[in-house]
């Protein structure tokens, strides 16, 4: 390609072709670290349908058990990432196939870092942060001013294990939540 004399003079079509490299360099390079913050890179390990059991606590203190089912998919080029959970009673126990825990969420990645909203098939909905851990991640429910559900999630050996805990302004949290889940599919 040769420019006109009014636009370059020799030497600088060097310089150029040096700025147009470096601006390729560091579009590739926004492009990546933008890859890095996407929720499906960052929570890769649990794409996929997954099976399992729990147990929540209920307001009266009495432990629930269900059996659970999963699933975790990438959105919108990775940019987003769903996951609906549904418990069921399980066989044997209270009303069997009853539907006791419903939830959906929504993780996106905001100039803040990551954010997740979470609905539950008792209507509530809340915007929360999350942290990704080395291993999984954690995030809060508020509850009131000082009362907060905190959990955490993580990939235990080939399980995903997630704990939920309820802690009050004073005094120390206690769990509340447990499910442990098996891939069974993609």
């Amino acid at each position: 390609m040769t420019l006109p004399n009014t636009l370059a003079k020799p030497g600088q079509i060097s310089i150029i072709a040096l700025a147009l490299t470096m601006m390729s360099a560091t579009n590739a390079a926004a492009q990546d670290s933008s890859a890095a913050q996407k929720p499906a890179h960052a929570l890769a390990w649990m794409l996929g349908e997954w099976e399992g059991s729990g147990w929540q606590m209920d307001r009266t203190g009495t432990r629930n058990s269900f059996d659970v089912y999963e699933r975790a998919d990438a959105i919108v080029g990775g940019h987003a990432v769903t996951f609906t959970g549904r418990g069921y009673a399980p066989r044997g126990g209270g009303d069997p196939g009853a539907l006791v825990h419903d939830a959906f969420g929504l993780i996106t990645h905001t100039p803040t870092g990551y954010q997740m909203r979470a609905v539950t098939f008792a209507g509530h909905q809340q915007d929360v942060d999350m942290t990704i851990t080395e291993h999984g991640f954690e995030w809060a429910l508020q509850l009131g001013p000082d009362t907060r559900i905190v959990y955490t999630a993580r990939l235990d050996g080939e399980e995903w294990l997630e704990e939920g805990a309820y802690c009050p302004a004073n005094g120390p949290c206690r769990q509340t939540f447990e499910m442990r889940l098996t891939r069974v599919g993609d």
